[in-house]
This record gives C-alpha cells, sequence and structure tokens, in this order.
C-alpha cells in the first residue's frame, strides 16, 4: 500500500494535484517510513518536498529537506542536492531578507562540483541571480 500511495502522490503532482500528493505522500511515509530504497525515498521525498512549498508550507518542506538533503548527497542526486540548498536559502530569504547572504548561497551552488551532472541548474541559478538584481533595483 505505500507503494501505492507513493506513486499516486508522484501522478498527483505531475497534474499539480498538489493537496493529494501531500496527503498521499505522509501516508505512505506512515507504512513504509524511510525503508523504501533510497532512490525510491529520494523521489518520494522530493515530491513532497516541493508540493509543500508550491503549497506555502515552508516550514514543512523544510523539515523534508532535513530528510533529502543528505540522502540526496549520499546517492548522488545532485540536482536535488542543489535545490535542498537553493530552496532552504529562499525560505530563509522570505523570512528574514537578506541580499547578500541569498547571494552568496545561490553563487556557491553554482559553483558546487554537485551541479556538474546538471548544467540546466546554472541556468536556474543565473535566473535566481538575476532576480537578486531586480530586488535591489539594479536588474
Amino acid at each position: 500500500m505505500a507503494d501505492v500511495l507513493s506513486t499516486r502522490s508522484l501522478v498527483n503532482f505531475a497534474f499539480f494535484q498538489l493537496r493529494e500528493a501531500v496527503e498521499d505522500g505522509f501516508r505512505s511515509e506512515q507504512l513504509a517510513g524511510s525503508e523504501a530504497p533510497p532512490w525510491e525515498r529520494d523521489l518520494q521525498l522530493r515530491i513532497l518536498h516541493w508540493s509543500l512549498l508550491y503549497l506555502g508550507r515552508p516550514e514543512e518542506a523544510l523539515r523534508i529537506a532535513d530528510e533529502l538533503e543528505p540522502l540526496a548527497q549520499k546517492i548522488g542526486d545532485s540536482y536535488f542536492f542543489a535545490r535542498c540548498v537553493s530552496s532552504r536559502a529562499w525560505v530563509e530569504f522570505g523570512g528574514a531578507p537578506n541580499l547578500a547572504k541569498l547571494e552568496t548561497t545561490v553563487q556557491q551552488v553554482m559553483r558546487s562540483d554537485q551541479k556538474a551532472l546538471y548544467l540546466f541548474f546554472r541556468d536556474v541559478s543565473e535566473l535566481e541571480l538575476n532576480l537578486l538584481d531586480f530586488f535591489r533595483g539594479t536588474g
């Protein structure tokens, strides 16, 4: 049943049925916990993380990132490791706007070896830096 709920969570996310994706993801967690194989667990946590962010539930998303970030690093999911670092920085920025701190984090993500497998992430980071310029009134 945990596998079915996890898969349904993915399908719900794909169709932007975010509340359902979160509900199924958490129910799957209750049934299987962290016993899923690492890549399946990584995918399950990714769906929960993004769904919670999109729903405006950043505190819960960061609790998921606390588990997802080290797992992603351990199994070599470079993209989601970087996304966790980036989303954490943006959530912190939302609570205490500090452009210099946010820019430092975005630049660290851009320079990290983690992004080597996902060159398109460079574009996401550059977009984030352009957004910072906009916030400063220089872009």
